[in-house]
């Protein structure tokens, strides 16, 4: 993996290493997705894809369904099925 934490790969289309770094973008197309690769580091299961929700300004961060960015966007996770605790930053250390 190259060692930026962030790339947009297209004007629709994006990655960031970690949500800290996803929550810094701004995106500027109604249809961008993101692929996150964890929620506090890369590989720790906290990651999946997210879409922009352009028409959505009052839902809250919740850091695992709904990311809001610095910039006030709405990103939702793409999923189906049960909901997994470490998208939302469980790591299953007992703490």
């Amino acid at each position: 993996m190259p060692p930026f934490s962030l790339r947009v790969t297209s004007h629709n289309a994006g990655f960031a290493a970690t949500l800290a770094v996803l929550r810094t973008f701004a995106p500027t197309e109604d249809d961008t997705t993101f692929t996150l690769a964890g929620h506090s580091a890369r590989g720790d299961g906290g990651g999946g894809t997210f879409f922009h929700a352009p028409d959505d300004t009052t839902s809250t961060d919740d850091a695992g369904l709904t990311v809001v960015t610095d910039s006030g966007a709405r990103l939702k996770r793409i999923y189906s099925g049960p909901i997994n605790v470490k998208w939302f930053g469980a790591v299953g250390d007992g703490v």
